[in-house]
């Protein structure tokens, strides 16, 4: 079963690892509360950082439920998806570059156009959560990892 700690909590509702905020403060000195004006927006801000975490993870599996089911049960991949979830905090704690999507891809100095991947993919996502999660081999994981086919997967079924 997924494990909540002092250090992030599992959404059951959205199948994903939350840090902490008081853990983000105490451990990196990355205080959300302050930035974001509240700790409603603070929660929110995080839910976000996890979520693009996930969807980058998800970006390299056709099989995203069982993705999803083997990082929320496997307990070796804890410590991994917290690592890249610090590392993600870090980055939009510093960075804003959850903002880098938002960007209509012009330059407007010299009127030029910029792809637009170089704002919405990789710009998004750490460059050591890349790391992180490809090291732990989690991203192009193909078929290897399958609890069950596609098609017959069930969150009921499967106890979460």
């Amino acid at each position: 079963m997924p494990l909540d700690t002092t250090e992030m909590k599992y959404n059951y509702d959205k199948h994903l690892y939350v840090l902490e905020i008081e853990h983000l403060k105490n451990n990196f000195a990355l205080d959300f509360m302050e930035k974001e004006g509240s700790k409603t927006k603070a929660v929110d801000r995080l839910y976000r950082i996890s979520r693009t975490v996930y969807n980058w993870i998800y970006a390299h599996t056709h099989y995203i439920k069982q993705m999803e089911y083997w990082l929320a049960f496997d307990e070796d991949l804890r410590p991994v998806i917290q690592n890249a979830l610090e590392e993600q905090a870090r980055y939009e704690h510093e960075m804003n570059a959850e903002f880098l999507t938002y960007q209509h891809g012009v330059n407007v100095i010299n009127g030029m156009i910029i792809p637009l991947n170089r704002f919405r993919g990789e710009a998004q996502i750490a460059p050591q959560v890349q790391n992180i999660l490809r090291n732990a081999g989690i991203l192009y994981q193909g078929q290897r990892f399958l609890t069950k086919l596609r098609s017959s997967f069930n969150y009921e079924e499967m106890g979460y």
